[in-house]
């Protein structure tokens, strides 16, 4: 039984007029519309009343608001938060927060500050093969692809492999696998950094 390990990078329409000139040569005109009616008593009383002239909307003065109402408006315009705060949270959060978040922050981040490398960017020096899980052998589980994000310290060494897309029975051995690598220090420009890369492995019964 072996194991193979693949890298895989993660990552003319014609116009038509139409024209009614000659039907309507060929039509006769409508008769004319019939005179209107006279005005009724009703409407004739109206209009006399409408001829007196209206009475000016009477004008309100605009006021202007005091500050102390001014600040209570903009406070309860304002989200009320718990003011003995919730569990999780951190001094300076905002109401509808997510909890563990730091001030300053991003939705949607992932909080471990770590720049992402492909693998093609980092070279390894030192590479260890995992090997077919016997309790996959067991359940009978055949190829099975694993995806795994490791992360390097500065000098090249893995300090946490976090396994995915794959059963369980392979993430105990292709963690300990991958935190066996070497890598020649990540960089950006001249300086060492931290990083994180994703790293796919494909286990084959043979």
């Amino acid at each position: 039984t072996a194991t193979q390990m693949i890298f895989d990078e993660l990552e003319d329409i014609d116009m038509v007029e139409l024209s009614m000139e000659d039907e309507v040569d060929d039509i006769a005109p409508p008769p004319p519309p019939p005179p209107p009616p006279g005005p009724s008593v009703e409407e004739e009383e109206e209009e006399e009343e409408d001829d007196e002239p209206d009475e000016p909307d009477e004008e309100v003065e605009p006021t202007e608001l005091k500050e102390e109402v001014k600040e209570e408006i903009k406070k309860q315009d304002r989200p009320k938060g718990d003011p003995a705060g919730v569990e999780g949270g951190v001094e300076g959060g905002v109401a509808g927060g997510v909890h563990g978040g730091v001030e300053g922050g991003v939705v949607g981040g992932t909080g471990d500050g770590v720049r992402v490398f492909h693998h093609s960017e980092l070279e390894a020096k030192k590479r260890v093969q995992p090997r077919y899980p016997d309790a996959a052998r067991d359940l009978n589980l055949g190829t099975q692809r694993c995806k795994a994000r490791v992360f390097i310290d500065e000098s090249g060494v893995p300090y946490d492999v976090r396994v995915e897309s794959c059963p369980q029975a392979f993430h105990p051995e292709t963690k300990a696998a991958l935190l066996k690598w070497r890598w020649y220090p990540p960089r950006d420009g001249r300086n060492k950094i931290k990083a994180q890369t994703i790293i796919a492995v494909t286990y084959q019964m043979k």
